[in-house]
C-alpha cells in the first residue's frame, strides 16, 4: 500500500514537472550544474545541461606531481605534461563531438528509447563545450601549479564564451 502511494505521488510530481516544462520551449531548457546526477533529470525532461565536470578530477590529480617537478626546477617537464594534457583533452573532446554528430541521434534512441529522442538535440552543443572545458581545466591546473591567477580568469572567460556560443 505504501509503495503504491509513493509511486502515485512520484507520478503526480512527474506530471506537474512535465506540465511546467511544457510551457518552456525546448531551446530554452537549460541548466548549469556541477553534479553529474542531474544527467538523468535532463534526459527525462529534455533539458540541455552545459559542460561536463568529471574531467577536472583527472586534471587536478596531476597537481602534486607537477608541483614536485617545479620544486626540483624541472619547468620543461611541467610544460610537456601540460602540453600533452591539453592536446589529449582537446583531441578527446573533438572525437566526442564527432561521435555526437555522427551517431548521437541513433545512440540516444537505442539506449533510452524513442521517448527520449529530443535529448539527442542537446548532445552536439553539450559535447562542443568539452573543447573549451578541456582548455579551461588545463589553464586552472597551470594557475594552481604556477600560482598564476590570470589563467583562471582566462579559463573562465573561455568557458563563458563557449556557454554563450552553444547555449
Amino acid at each position: 500500500r505504501r509503495n503504491a502511494d509513493y509511486v502515485a505521488r512520484i507520478d503526480q510530481l512527474d506530471a506537474r514537472v512535465r506540465e511546467w516544462l511544457g510551457a518552456v520551449p525546448r531551446a530554452q531548457r537549460r541548466v548549469i550544474t556541477s553534479h553529474d546526477a542531474f544527467g538523468y533529470f535532463g534526459a527525462a525532461y529534455a533539458i540541455y545541461q552545459t559542460v561536463a565536470h568529471g574531467y577536472w578530477q583527472v586534471v587536478v590529480s596531476l597537481a602534486p606531481h607537477l608541483i614536485v617537478q617545479l620544486e626540483h626546477g624541472r619547468r620543461d617537464v611541467v610544460a610537456r605534461w601540460l602540453e600533452r594534457l591539453l592536446a589529449y583533452a582537446v583531441a578527446a573532446a573533438v572525437l566526442s563531438l564527432a561521435g555526437a554528430v555522427l551517431v548521437g541521434q541513433d545512440l540516444v534512441t537505442l539506449m533510452l528509447g524513442r521517448d527520449y529522442a529530443a535529448v539527442a538535440l542537446n548532445i552536439v552543443p553539450l559535447t562542443a563545450t568539452l573543447v573549451a572545458r578541456a582548455a579551461g581545466h588545463v589553464a586552472r591546473l597551470l594557475a594552481l601549479t604556477l600560482e598564476r591567477h590570470r589563467f583562471i580568469i582566462a579559463a573562465a572567460g573561455l568557458e563563458l564564451a563557449a556557454f554563450l556560443a552553444f547555449g
